[in-house]
């Protein structure tokens, strides 16, 4: 169960940072629990349980949106990027990211925002004209226990804990940064150096979320904000008291051993048919205040 996997990963890892000689495998080994349970706990996910918890994300959707050719950064440099129907299915296999292969398939993440449960959706989105893509996220709790294994697993790229760790990330959705208004983000282009090296190895790394519109890198302070608000999602983002802006966060799609995402699908007074992005089969239907009835 997640609420005694997750404590046994605080616990074990705050040991370990303290150690001269950290038991990696230990860690490894209550991570790997941690993670069995959070994806028991995934698989009877629902939109009520997550759309009440204000877990539920939305981004604006065009199923028909073929993979892409775009430049980025003030060099104006070309990547790939996809965000149709296909480029979400990319994301939900993670092999994609265990094989390194985002940049190719241009997976990169993508911007969204946290729904508010007790918000009606019209209030919530805007300018919706072909569909929109519904995925809950994990607990707070779970996207912090992540991101206390990656501190680690980073230190110690070598090691069993961090190809687990890697696994990990590639099989659970999260947030990168997040605010409470609009971000206007874009992408940051980085070179990319050698193993244990300030050799740089000819390849690029490509960041949404690190830049601004114009590929301008953000100050660290502003992303190590972000960073938190990512992980305190619910209080920092979905309920802030800023009702003048939607919020943004960057998303991490990827592996749902439930139904999820969903493809909302705009249909009369503001509500959405609903189907499964993995078996296209209509799922229910949504009502603009959000409550849901299943086919």
């Amino acid at each position: 169960m997640l609420e005694e996997s997750r404590p046994k990963v605080h616990e074990t890892v705050a040991v370990q940072m303290d150690s001269a000689v950290p038991d990696l495998e230990e860690v490894r080994k209550v991570g790997e629990k941690w993670y069995e349970d959070l994806k028991e706990w995934e698989v009877i996910e629902s939109w009520p349980r997550a759309f009440k918890d204000n877990r539920m994300t939305s981004r604006n959707f065009d199923p028909d949106a073929k993979i892409k050719e775009i430049p980025v950064g003030p060099e104006k440099i070309k990547i790939q990027l996809d965000t149709g129907l296909q480029g979400i299915k990319g994301r939900l296999d993670p092999n994609n990211f265990i094989n390194k292969l985002k940049n190719e398939k241009g997976l990169h993440d993508l911007p969204g925002g946290v729904l508010r449960g007790d918000r009606a959706l019209s209030r919530q989105l805007f300018k919706v004209s072909k569909g929109v893509i519904f995925m809950p996220l994990p607990l707070e709790e779970d996207l912090q226990t992540l991101y206390l294994l990656s501190s680690l697993a980073k230190q110690h790229r070598e090691s069993a804990l961090y190809k687990s760790y890697v696994k990990w990330r590639s099989n659970i959705t999260h947030l990168k940064y997040g605010s409470d208004n609009d971000m206007m983000a874009g992408f940051l282009v980085l070179p990319k150096t050698k193993p244990n090296s300030t050799e740089l190895d000819g390849t690029l790394h490509v960041r949404y979320g690190m830049a601004n519109i114009t590929g301008k890198a953000f100050d660290t302070k502003t992303l190590a904000l972000r960073v938190q608000n990512a992980l305190n999602y619910k209080t920092a983002i979905a309920l802030s008291n800023n009702t003048q802006e939607n919020n943004e966060v960057v998303i991490s799609y990827r592996q749902h051993p439930g139904s999820f995402p969903w493809l909302g699908v705009p249909a009369e007074l503001g509500s959405y048919r609903l189907f499964s992005v993995t078996s296209k089969q209509l799922v229910g239907t949504l009502s603009d205040n959000g409550d849901f009835s299943p086919v």
